[in-house]
């Protein structure tokens, strides 16, 4: 088997070579080759090979290459798949079974009518409540000396007077007593020192014994300070926490004693 391909082989070499150098024009008489072709020994089978096809040149011309497209196809980036989320339903409301009101029966007795109420009894009218006793209201505030002064000798025939002042100094020329601690006082006694006229309001201290004060005011009263006349009249007396002293003629004493009580 081995040694006829090598000879086909050979035989084919040898066409091939002739049609070369005819081409050429190396010859012009044309050689033709036979091959002699030895029989296979009888332990080769007797079938003889079949011959390769000899691949001889096609006169048809070459297909160029197409030419690739110069535009690339663009490739689409793949997009992710969204998942879509279906709304939930909100779960509907169960409706509660309706039940068919059943007829209600007719009372088959006739009812009872309501015996008639007792009368109410008349209530008692309530006592009238005590009225609320006043609250005791705070002090009017006091009077000034001045003004109370101005008071009891409104209306009254009374001569030139000059009001004054009483303090430690002259306190014992217009009571003749010694000065009362925390005590204040005012006097309205004639401008001339003939005439026999004082009027003297003292304000004692507040706890004092006004009476007891007014009892040793009108034991030591004196009528003569003028020395050279003397009063008709000596009055005392006291309100409140004032004490006055009036030493004048009777008409006008007892005028300022009243004026001093009706204030």
């Amino acid at each position: 088997m081995k040694k006829s391909l090598c000879l086909l082989l050979s035989a084919t070499l040898a066409i091939s070579m002739t049609a070369c150098s005819g081409k050429n024009g190396d010859s012009d008489v044309e050689a033709t080759i036979t091959p002699t072709v030895t029989e296979a020994p009888t332990t080769e089978p007797t079938s003889t090979p079949t011959e390769a096809p000899v691949n001889t040149p096609t006169d048809e011309p070459t297909k160029e290459p197409t030419q690739e497209p110069t535009t690339k196809p663009t490739i689409e980036p793949t997009k992710e798949p969204t998942a879509t989320v279906q709304p939930t339903k909100a779960p509907e409301a169960t409706k509660a079974p309706t039940k068919t009101p059943t007829p209600t029966k007719a009372p088959s007795k006739p009812t009872s009518t309501p015996k008639p109420t007792n009368k109410p009894k008349p209530t008692s009218t309530p006592k009238p409540t005590k009225a609320p006793t006043a609250t005791p209201e705070a002090p009017a505030e006091k009077k000034s000396l001045e003004d109370m002064m101005s008071t009891i000798l409104d209306g009254v025939n009374l001569p030139m007077v000059m009001n004054t002042t009483i303090d430690e100094n002259n306190f014992s020329y217009y009571l003749n007593l010694d000065a009362i601690p925390g005590a204040e006082g005012l006097a309205s006694d004639a401008a001339m020192m003939s005439v026999a006229h004082s009027v003297v309001l003292l304000r004692v201290p507040s706890g004092s014994d006004v009476k007891s004060i007014a009892n040793e005011v009108k034991a030591n009263a004196n009528p003569r300070k003028w020395i050279c006349v003397e009063a008709e009249k000596v009055s005392v007396t006291y309100k409140d926490d004032v004490i006055l002293l009036v030493m004048s003629t009777e008409e006008v004493a007892d005028a300022i004693v009243a004026n001093f009580e009706n204030q």
